[in-house]
């Protein structure tokens, strides 16, 4: 069961040099971040399940969290693993309407996560550009890291023909 735990220096200061909030002054991150809750969580644990509406988003203060669906004869499938630095579901935030889940999320470790309501980032893109700016460049990487891993896969299948 997660413990909520105390929000101490160093986790702020951590959290405040992800990427989410470059280029912010030290006195707007940490307006932004008491906006949000922290937690650990014990090994083991899910965060949430495929078809869960999303919420919050999360940034991995400590600990490993692991990303993953099941296949239809019933095989779980990594999809990510998330760690120490990383987002989880701020791109999912911005789906239209109530964005549902697609994967399910559990901690590998024990985790301490940083929790935002999605509603704060949403209001955090409207008041600091400089945040929307850097969810645009995440979401550049993404997208072309994907497109590399696309272009491998079908590279590894015409080797196969």
């Amino acid at each position: 069961m997660m413990q909520k735990v105390l929000a101490n220096t160093t986790n702020i200061n951590f959290v405040k040099n992800i990427f989410l909030f470059s280029g912010l002054a030290d006195e707007e991150k940490n307006a932004l971040c008491k906006g949000a809750s922290l937690f650990t969580y014990p090994k083991k644990e899910i965060l949430y399940r495929v078809g869960d509406p999303i919420t919050r988003f999360y940034i991995v203060c400590n600990g490993v969290v692991r990303l993953h669906q099941e296949t239809e004869d019933g095989r779980e499938v990594t999809n990510h693993l998330r760690v120490a630095g990383d987002v989880i579901n701020v791109i999912g935030a911005f789906m239209p309407g109530n964005g549902m889940h697609s994967t399910h999320a559990t901690t590998v470790t024990e985790a301490t996560l940083l929790e935002f309501p999605v509603t704060w980032l949403k209001q955090a893109v409207q008041k600091h550009s400089i945040i929307a700016l850097n969810l645009l460049s995440a979401l550049s990487q993404r997208s072309y890291n994907l497109e590399l891993e696309v272009k491998n896969q079908v590279r590894m299948s015409s080797q196969q023909l």
